[in-house]
């Protein structure tokens, strides 16, 4: 059995245990606080491409995947549906109803996700699990326009080292597109 298929076997067992699709808050992380009463708001309007459903966001300028330095700090702000036209998300406020921590582990392959709390115990130093991608996934809503749904703010690391992009960072990244209000992160 190689490495690849034993990896699969783990993420299953791993998944079989997460028998809810609830996210739990963790108060005690210091990545973590209630978003109540939390906005994310854009001060531009955005233009996402025809045939795509999000923009990526770094260094306060819009930026495509081969533009964005996966890592270091970005956004990708998203939209419900893929279009044939350009979409465009007006300058807005959105709540912010829901915060999620989660990483995505980059294969040779792709990109396999495993919504797991920790998964430090699979070593540090990221072995031949490769790099992990740390996420902070903000669901949106604004009544004006809900095809805005998603923020993700993430950066790429070492599996074993790696960290959720602080709220520091995350303003830096929006630069002068847009913010969030109030701190949702430490």
């Amino acid at each position: 059995m190689n490495i690849y298929q034993q990896l699969i076997i783990l993420q299953i067992i791993i998944l079989a245990g997460c028998q809810s699709p609830q996210f739990t808050e963790d108060t005690t992380s210091p990545h973590i606080t209630r978003a109540h009463d939390a906005a994310f708001r854009t001060y531009t309007d955005i233009l996402i491409p025809q045939e795509q459903a999000h923009i990526y966001i770094q260094y306060g300028q819009v930026r495509n995947v081969n533009e964005t330095n996966l890592y270091a700090p970005h956004c990708k702000l998203w939209l419900q549906n893929i279009s044939n036209d350009i979409q465009v998300v007006r300058a807005d406020t959105f709540k912010v109803t829901e915060v999620k921590y989660y990483t995505d582990i980059f294969l040779l392959t792709g990109i396999t996700r495993l919504q797991v709390a920790d998964l430090q115990f699979f070593g540090s130093g990221g072995g031949d699990l490769g790099d992990i991608m740390y996420i902070t996934d903000l669901k949106l809503y604004s009544s004006e326009q809900r095809q805005v749904n998603r923020l993700l703010c993430q950066q790429l690391d070492d599996a074993g080292l790696g960290q959720y992009v602080s709220m520091m960072e995350i303003q830096q990244t929006l630069g002068d597109i847009a913010n969030l209000t109030p701190n949702i992160v430490n």
